[in-house]
């Protein structure tokens, strides 16, 4: 899922890190999400990373851990992968997504896909030795994916096995359709 925590060597105190989202991520379909990365800027190539750069993006559509971008013209690329997208809330930047990957006619066009924070912040608690919130006001998906341990597990909101997935993906014109008949299928009719 490209979430990943880091514990640094020492604390970073010059700098004011930005939240995580803990609202409704649905509120925000079809607005900007403001993204930064240092990946390739030629659209059907890899090349121009290393250099830091942004873009502004549509949310386009949400599974329960992703969420999908659209991307006509290029944005997230190769070497983007892990950084951040980010939502204005009150005025105050929060964390929405982890870029993982890019789909379309070509190579950064299209759509990107990012994981969404919001679906692991019980995780991201459990690991920060902050209260965990699975239970009653769960921001699981589904309330069988929370844990005995106050973790949600996703993979236990599925709806659809081998056969449901294949009719989604035929019936699906577009690509993003098609993700998220994968996205939303238990883990065992990916295989």
């Amino acid at each position: 899922y490209d979430v990943a925590l880091i514990e640094l060597a020492e604390p970073v105190e010059d700098i004011e890190p930005y939240p995580i989202f803990r609202g409704q991520l649905e509120d925000f379909v079809g607005g900007d999400v403001f993204y930064v990365g240092f990946g390739a800027n030629v659209v059907g190539g890899a090349e121009g990373g290393g250099v830091k750069r942004s873009a502004v993006l549509t949310l386009d559509s949400l599974s329960p851990t992703v969420y999908v971008t659209s991307q006509p013209d290029g944005g997230v690329c190769f070497g983007d992968s892990g950084g951040p997208g980010l939502v204005q809330v009150e005025g105050q930047w929060q964390v929405i997504g982890v870029n993982s990957t890019t789909f379309g006619p070509e190579r950064c066009t299209g759509f990107s896909s990012q994981v969404r924070v919001d679906a692991f912040t019980s995780w991201i608690d459990m690991n920060m030795g902050l209260p965990v919130a699975c239970g009653e006001e769960s921001p699981c998906a589904c309330p069988e994916a929370c844990g005995d341990d106050g973790v949600c597990d996703i993979g236990r909101c599925c709806n659809a096995g081998c056969g449901q997935l294949l009719n989604c993906v035929n019936s699906c014109g577009a690509q993003p359709c098609q993700i998220h008949c994968m996205l939303n299928a238990c883990p065992e009719a990916n295989y």
